[in-house]
């Protein structure tokens, strides 16, 4: 064995190898044994190293970034889901790609281009520049992209349940202190999935309809008075002035009550009393000094931005919203 380790040629064993003791006869020391208290030490350190891992990972992500339109309803709903989880973030509108925007100079000659051009030609060429912004909602969280607002509710969820799973139902770091998202029985939290998915086809899609005007309105108003029937039967069995006895707006009121709004500013559905009641309830302290002051300053002034919005090349139904497939983020 001396031998043999003799004629390795500078070859490096590990540090604590065998090869390195110079006696061959030495013996390795036995493994010490851990008593019982002394596995729940090892134990209560190895979780700790994990929750430090995890923690680190998603503080390395650093600040979400949000991408939309202000006047875009369903940006509303993704701000509302960022703004309960208590995660900082920034919005921002979708500009440009930075190739095609121009240098001063061609600026100047596009200026003096463009007043030879006429009016239909300019405007199809706006219209051609805004339609490459095919994500006109985006959210950025270190290597996470998402584009639909479901998929971030869901993520929003996500970080509010692992922060609670770590530290017996508290919510760590930044989402200390955050309401609950979705209802905490597991089967409420079951029943309030399966509802949202039915508001995708009774909300949802006649939102959309009746915005653009397709198919038949009297069949979209009557999806959408389905849908009322449905949440006023789900208020009416919660304690609370909120669905599922949350004390505070959830997943459905910040998913729902946008939608509504956007219809009643737009005079396309009038919601019952009861439902217009819920929908200032819902947004009165999450849009306060953003939506909410807006609109009841000038509220006329907001509703023509937003009926312009809709009519421009931004506002168009997301690809999302016809997605029925399997790869849908409602299957």
């Amino acid at each position: 064995m001396a031998q043999f380790k003799t004629n390795l040629l500078g070859a490096k064993c590990p540090k604590n190898h065998p090869l390195n003791h110079d006696k061959d006869e030495e013996e390795l020391a036995p493994a010490q044994v851990l008593d019982y208290k002394g596995l729940l030490q090892e134990r209560a350190r190895v979780r700790k190293a994990r929750f430090d891992r995890w923690r680190n990972g998603r503080k390395s992500r650093g600040v979400m970034r949000l991408y939309g339109y202000a006047t875009d309803p369903h940006a509303v709903q993704a701000k509302l889901a960022i703004k309960t989880s208590r995660q900082a973030f920034t919005f921002k509108e979708p500009e440009l790609p930075y190739w095609m925007v121009p240098d001063e100079d061609e600026e100047d000659e596009a200026e003096a281009h463009d007043d030879q051009k006429d009016p239909e030609t300019a405007k199809r060429e706006q219209e051609a520049r805004e339609a490459i912004l095919l994500e006109p909602l985006k959210m950025i969280h270190g290597d996470i992209v998402l584009t639909t607002p479901w998929e971030i509710c869901l993520y929003v969820d996500t970080l509010l349940q692992a922060g609670s799973k770590v530290i017996k139902n508290r919510h760590t770091t930044a989402n200390r202190g955050a309401a609950p998202y979705f209802p905490s029985v597991p089967a409420e939290r079951q029943q309030c999935m399966l509802f949202l998915r039915k508001l995708h086809t009774f909300l949802v899609v006649p939102f959309w309809n009746l915005v653009e005007q397709k198919e038949d309105e009297d069949t979209n108003r009557s999806l959408i008075a389905t849908a009322v029937t449905k949440i006023e039967e789900l208020l009416a069995s919660s304690t609370t002035t909120y669905a599922f006895g949350m004390k505070k707006p959830g997943v459905l009121e910040q998913w729902a009550a946008p939608l509504f709004q956007r219809l009643q500013r737009l005079n396309l559905y009038t919601p019952t009393e009861g439902i217009a009641t819920w929908v200032n309830h819902s947004l009165g302290n999450d849009m306060e000094g953003e939506e909410g002051s807006s609109s009841s300053s000038s509220g006329s002034g907001s509703s023509a931005v937003e009926a312009e919005f809709h009519k421009s090349n931004r506002g168009k139904r997301p690809q999302w919203v016809d997605a029925v497939n399997v790869d849908s983020v409602w299957q």
